[in-house]
C-alpha cells in the first residue's frame, strides 16, 4: 500500500534544548522605567529606572526546551488510485486507521539488577517501584 511502510520500530530522541534571549519585559536592558505622578494638581512626573524582576537585572533569559523526535519516521505518503481499481485491491475508500504510541524511558539499573536479580523480571511499572526501595536499602546500608 505504501512506497515505505511505516517502521515497525520507531527510533526517538527525548532532545533538551537551551537557548539565550533578551528578556521581553526590558528589551534585555535590565532595568526598565517607572514614571510616578507626585503632585496630581501640577502634574508633576518623576522618572526612575527600575531593575527588571523578570530577568533580576541581567537582560537575559534562558529559554529551555523540552521535546521528542522520531528519528526514522518518513514523510506522509500519498498514492493515488482509481476508484475502479479498489475492487480488484479490496481497499475500504473510508479507511482510517490511527495508532497511539507511548513511551517510556528505561531506567533500569544493571548494577542493582546484578545484586537483586528478581528485578529483571518485573515489567516497568513495578521494576520503577521495587527498585526505589532496593536503592533506599542500599543508602541506609551506607
Amino acid at each position: 500500500m505504501y512506497d515505505q511502510p511505516i517502521p515497525k520500530t520507531l527510533k526517538c530522541e527525548s532532545v533538551i534544548e537551551a537557548t539565550v534571549v533578551n528578556c521581553e519585559r526590558c528589551g534585555g536592558v535590565g532595568s526598565y522605567e517607572v514614571t510616578t505622578e507626585t503632585d496630581y494638581h501640577k502634574r508633576f512626573f518623576e522618572t526612575a529606572r527600575q531593575t527588571c524582576d523578570i530577568c533580576e537585572g541581567d537582560g537575559r533569559m534562558i529559554i529551555i526546551q523540552e521535546y521528542f523526535k522520531v528519528i526514522n519516521l518518513p514523510e506522509r505518503i500519498t498514492r493515488k488510485i482509481p476508484y475502479r481499481e479498489n475492487a480488484y485491491t479490496q481497499i475500504d475508500p473510508f479507511l482510517k486507521e490511527v495508532y497511539r504510541i507511548a513511551y517510556k524511558i528505561d531506567e533500569r539499573d544493571p548494577t542493582l539488577e546484578r545484586k537483586y536479580p528478581d528485578l529483571k523480571a518485573l515489567s516497568y511499572d513495578n521494576y520503577d517501584k521495587l527498585v526505589e526501595e532496593y536503592r533506599l536499602i542500599e543508602i541506609l546500608k551506607k
